[in-house]
């Protein structure tokens, strides 16, 4: 069975109450709250361009073996260094496997819990 995208909800809902709670701010920065992810010039991009899938990181550039993608370290590190394929804010990309570890840690670093947790 698959559930495909099911939580890219709720984790925009955990930001979502992170923002209306004041801890979170949607046109900040995303390096505000997790400073490696200024790396190769993404230092510009706000929280809220995570959250539309406009921030131009719907891949890592480089390769991980596939047991990476349930490593949330490794995963967070190797977004933090990848360059964006396009201009970020320009262009909507679905972010279909990045999006939780994108935002899942912006949460994390806000509250100190993981989503799971926090949810």
């Amino acid at each position: 069975m698959s559930v495909a995208s099911t939580t890219k909800g709720m984790v925009a809902l955990c930001a979502h109450m992170l923002a209306e709670r004041g801890k979170l701010h949607l046109y900040a920065p995303v390096a505000r709250y997790w400073p490696e992810f200024a790396a190769a010039g993404k230092q510009d991009i706000p929280v809220r361009w995570l959250l539309s899938h406009r921030a131009g990181l719907p891949a890592i550039r480089r390769p991980l073996p596939a047991e990476a993608l349930f490593d949330w370290e490794a995963m967070t590190a190797a977004i933090a260094e990848t360059a964006p394929w396009w201009t970020p804010g320009t262009r909507h990309g679905y972010h279909a496997i990045t999006y939780g570890h994108l935002v899942g840690e912006v949460i994390r670093r806000v509250d100190g819990r993981t989503v799971g947790a926090f949810l």
